[in-house]
């Protein structure tokens, strides 16, 4: 495959709260030795362009403690961070990159394991503050 595709989640206020607000895009892979930094860093260069939005309903609910976490060997660095961080889920805001963008950024393999291979410290934040489901915080999703 030469392509990827890439979503970006933000949970949707309903009644219900079972939607999300998702925008997607095909990103085309300049080689073969693309990784999943290179895909994310190429659809944030592309999020103006070609993009498709829609409101969708959960179908599958997707527990965040099931999540496998890929993290390097020195761990969850600052508790102050995210301490910081629950204070802000709390008061109702989100946590996003000076761009706006999420932080938490996962693939699926072809298993349906969901693997974080970013954004630690916020998806621990938004699990401390409450939160029990995916759906619940904004995400960024890579696939194929």
């Amino acid at each position: 495959m030469n392509y990827r595709f890439v979503k970006l989640i933000y949970p949707y206020k309903s009644k219900d709260g079972n939607l999300t607000r998702i925008s997607s895009l095909k990103v085309h892979l300049k080689n073969k030795s693309n990784t999943i930094y290179d895909t994310v860093d190429q659809f944030e260069n592309e999020i103006g362009s070609k993009i498709k939005k829609t409101i969708k309903k959960v179908k599958k609910l997707v527990l965040l403690r099931e999540i496998i976490n890929l993290h390097n060997i020195n761990g969850i660095k600052s508790m102050d961070q995210i301490s910081t961080m629950v204070k802000q889920i709390k008061s109702g805001k989100e946590i996003l990159s000076p761009r706006g963008l999420t932080n938490i950024k996962l693939v699926k393999t072809k298993y349906s394991e969901w693997i974080l291979f970013d954004g630690h410290h916020s998806l621990l934040s938004y699990m401390i503050a409450g939160r029990t489901y995916l759906h619940e915080v904004p995400h960024l999703i890579v696939e194929n």
